[in-house]
């Protein structure tokens, strides 16, 4: 699929979205027993962060992460930030993983993320 028909079928699902998908899920999110990273937009223009907040309160072992300059699809927005999240997230939660130096480098790096 090409970037172009991507976005084009992005815009048909945020149009056929329906506020029942996530009431359904919410309901189910307390049963969630592993760590749960949370990512969001600042940007979010579809989705506000207040949503995100609400989210990850219904989660028990869960942390939100707000990455500045990315709106609703931020592998898009900013991929690399995405990217040293994900990878510092899945470390900490390694048995093996770094002690947290590296951790901290990736972190400056990628500039932009910031916990909530």
């Amino acid at each position: 699929m090409q970037l172009t028909e991507s976005f084009e079928w992005q815009g048909r699902q945020i149009a056929d979205y329906d506020e029942r998908y996530l009431e359904e899920i919410e309901q189910r999110l307390d049963q969630l027993e592993i760590p749960v990273r949370v990512l969001w937009g600042a940007d979010d223009m579809w989705i506000p962060l207040d949503i995100g907040e609400r989210l990850t309160s219904l989660i028990a072992d869960a942390t939100l992460y707000v990455i500045d300059d990315a709106g609703h699809l931020i592998q898009y927005d900013t991929a690399v930030a995405l990217a040293d999240e994900i990878r510092v997230w899945l470390g900490d939660h390694n048995p093996g993983g770094s002690d947290g130096t590296e951790r901290l480098q990736r972190r400056g790096a990628a500039g932009g993320i910031r916990p909530r």
